[in-house]
Parts: C-alpha cells; sequence; structure tokens
C-alpha cells in the first residue's frame, strides 16, 4: 500500500478463484459452478499477499455462491489465519444475468451482437428475466428458502449496486467502524459494485478498475470509514463472471 494519513481500518476484497464459467467462458451469474482446479491453486498461492497485506484478520464475508466460499476457505488458510467467523451474504452474489445465464459468451455476443451487451452493462438496463419459477429463479433453489427479501431474475448495475450497499451499510461498515480489518470474497462485478458503496460514488455506473482471478483490492479507511487510500494487487488475468 502507499504511504498514506493513519487509518483506522482495512478491508482488502478478492475475486474468486478461476471457476468452470470462467474456464468455459459462460455467464455463470448466480449458478453455483465450483472452481476448477487452477482456481483452488489460485486461492491457495494469493494467501501469501493476503498475509502481506493484513498482520490481523477478524472476519470474512462471501457471497452464497461456491466458488466464492471455496476461494475464501483455501486462501486465509494458506495466509494462515485459524478460526475466523466467515459469513455468507446473498447480497455478495455476482450480478444474476437473466437468461444469459449458462450460456457462452461468444455465442450470446454472435446472436445479440456488441451493442445489444453493452446495454446490458449499462447501469439502468438489464438483460431479460428468466421464467418465474425456473431452475434459474432464486426461489427454486433451496439454498435462498430463508430469504424472505425479493430475490431476483435478473439485475440491472444499478440494482446490483443496491443490494451489495445494504451490506456496507448492515454488515460491514458496522465491523470496520470497531477497527476490526475485514475480508469480502466475491464477483468481478458484485466487487465492483460494493467498491461504488465503500467509495462513496454517487456516479451512475461502476468504479472503473477490475479484478481478474484472486486480485485484491486493499482499502484504509479512517475512523470515519473515508478512504484514506487504495491499492490493487494483481491476480490471474480474466473477465468478470
Amino acid at each position: 500500500m502507499p504511504a498514506a494519513a493513519p487509518h483506522h481500518c482495512r478491508l482488502v476484497l478478492l475475486r474468486h478463484g478461476e471457476s468452470a464459467g470462467n474456464a468455459e467462458r459462460t455467464f455463470a451469474g448466480w449458478r453455483d459452478v465450483p472452481l476448477t482446479e487452477r482456481g483452488r491453486q489460485q486461492a491457495i498461492a494469493v494467501g501469501a499477499s493476503l498475509r502481506r497485506l493484513l498482520q490481523r484478520l477478524d472476519v470474512v464475508f462471501t457471497s452464497r455462491l461456491q466458488r466464492a466460499v471455496d476461494t475464501a476457505t483455501l486462501a486465509v488458510a494458506a495466509a494462515g489465519f485459524a478460526d475466523l467467523p466467515t459469513e455468507r451474504r446473498w447480497r455478495l452474489n455476482e450480478r444474476h444475468c437473466g437468461v444469459l445465464q449458462g450460456r457462452g459468451k461468444d455465442a450470446v455476443q454472435a446472436e445479440l451482437g456488441r451493442a445489444t451487451l453493452r446495454a446490458f452493462r449499462s447501469w439502468d438496463e438489464a438483460p431479460p428475466a428468466v421464467p418465474e419459477g425456473s431452475s434459474d429463479d432464486p426461489r427454486t433453489d433451496p439454498h435462498y428458502a430463508d430469504v424472505r427479501d425479493p430475490l431476483p431474475r435478473s439485475e440491472s448495475l444499478r440494482e446490483l449496486a443496491a443490494r451489495t450497499a445494504i451490506v456496507w451499510r448492515d454488515d460491514l461498515a458496522p465491523r470496520l467502524r470497531t477497527g476490526a480489518n475485514v475480508l469480502v470474497v466475491g464477483h468481478g462485478l458484485a466487487l465492483r459494485a460494493l467498491g461504488h458503496a465503500v467509495e462513496r460514488s454517487t456516479a451512475p455506473e461502476l468504479p472503473g478498475w477490475t479484478l481478474g482471478n484472486t486480485a485484491l483490492r486493499a482499502y484504509d479507511l479512517g475512523a470515519d470509514l473515508a478512504v484514506r487510500c487504495s491499492a490493487a494487487i494483481a491476480g490471474a488475468d480474466d473477465d468478470s463472471d
């Protein structure tokens, strides 16, 4: 991290290792695709960087998707942190990309064209929603049976930012105010959406930075949780899932 004013706490964002969706170049979204063996090795290897960033780690947050949970387990163990509380939040899941879920990115681009895909990456436009009650509707998934809030069948980036901002407000900020160091393990677009809240952005767009597989972004925060400085640590280069 570059030199900066004294900080109160540190927040580190870590994108998961290579998943089957990354390897196959599909839109994974909320589909619970596993890590590849390469992804598992990436997660172990990033432990050394994690240890350099965090001499002390107090709590880990992940999405409910296994690729993030497994990356957190492997990376934290490799870093030498033991017996840490780990909390899973569905609002940290990757963007639900509607009917694109499970489809190959190249095939979708060939069918719909680059302009349509760019529109789906805009702040307010979401891909078409999956049918209610279908296998890609989270309400049909027993992993979310305890959730009483509305669950998405597709999302715009604005909606993604709104739900990750709730995690910032209700879960992360209260821990960080106590001086805790916090690790969040998640997904390419969802972590950028979380960064929108951390950085107190009001722009109708996600932050311009991206995270490859097992790349990290670290924030030093003051007692008021304003960002004192931030830095990115590269991982394996890949596109978001």
